[in-house]
């Protein structure tokens, strides 16, 4: 089955992506505390303000990869974020990769629908 782009003006294309990009990292911020919230192991003293910019960089990058149909790419997130946590081994490790995983499905279920609006299946 063969779905043809819902949008098929370049303009209101343009604007569905901006959309998808807003809505994506307005959302995440949202989303994502709201489940590790659900997980009662919060990591204390650490620095929200870089996690939260780290999730927003990924929320970028997977919502770019699903547009580009670059699908692969989503490893990036995945490898740089392993490199920087093997070195730091805790008890935390969960929590953590549960806010990256809740962090990159928010962000590809917003592409993917973007994606969807724009370019069709």
């Amino acid at each position: 089955m063969n779905i043809g782009p819902f949008l098929d003006t370049p303009g209101w294309q343009v604007f569905a992506v901006l959309l998808a990009y807003a809505w994506t990292l307005y959302g995440s911020g949202i989303v994502v505390p709201k489940i590790l919230g659900w997980i009662d192991k919060s990591p204390k003293g650490t620095d929200s303000r870089v996690g939260t910019v780290i999730g927003k960089c990924e929320n970028i990058i997977a919502v770019t990869c699903v547009l580009a149909d670059q699908i692969t790419g989503l490893a990036l997130i995945f490898a740089a974020k392993s490199l920087v946590r093997n070195t730091d081994k805790d008890d935390k490790d969960d929590y953590y990769l549960c806010g990256t995983l809740v962090n990159l499905v928010w962000s590809l279920l917003i592409g993917f629908a973007a994606r969807l609006i724009v370019q069709g299946f």
